[in-house]
């Protein structure tokens, strides 16, 4: 009379597994959502397709970036985000002369003459991107002179 109902026990049981499933699923959620890479993306293809020179940044939102001829891909805790370039392939431009050319320096300024621009931009183009730390806002810029048309990304 005095016993506690076995409809109890049974319950309780039931709840605490339960607790701990649901538990362990929030615990095995990433902390976060992957980076959106089509913003970057998107904005190199504009500024690839536009009529002007213009130049760009846009914001990462990453803690690792890779820029390959035919797509951006973002790395944070939370995942991998891709995205592929519709109207560009840009030019790796982290250091040396293509930097400054990127920083707003003239082609004409940064190299001795457009065979060496022209070259410098296939190396690059042709270079196997590793991982980065990812800048906080990625530069874009489009650079022609004579028959060389490169969107810089650094």
């Amino acid at each position: 009379m005095f016993d506690a109902p076995m409809d109890g026990l049974v319950l309780w049981l039931g709840l605490s597994a339960i607790s701990l499933s649901v538990a362990g699923v929030a615990v095995a959620l990433p902390a976060g959502t992957t980076p959106d890479a089509t913003a970057v993306a998107r904005t190199v293809d504009d500024v690839a397709t536009s009529e002007h020179r213009v130049t760009a940044t846009v914001r990462t939102r990453a803690d690792a970036i890779r820029v390959r001829p035919e797509r951006v891909a973002l790395r944070t805790e939370a995942g991998t985000g891709r995205a592929t370039f519709v109207a560009a392939a840009p030019v790796p431009a982290w250091n040396g002369s293509l930097d400054s050319v990127l920083d707003g320096e003239r082609p004409s300024a940064a190299f001795s003459n457009r065979d060496a621009f022209a070259r410098a931009v296939t190396r690059a183009r042709e270079r196997v991107e590793p991982w980065r730390t990812a800048p906080d806002r990625l530069r874009v810029r489009r650079v022609v002179w004579g028959e060389v048309d490169a969107t810089l990304v650094g």
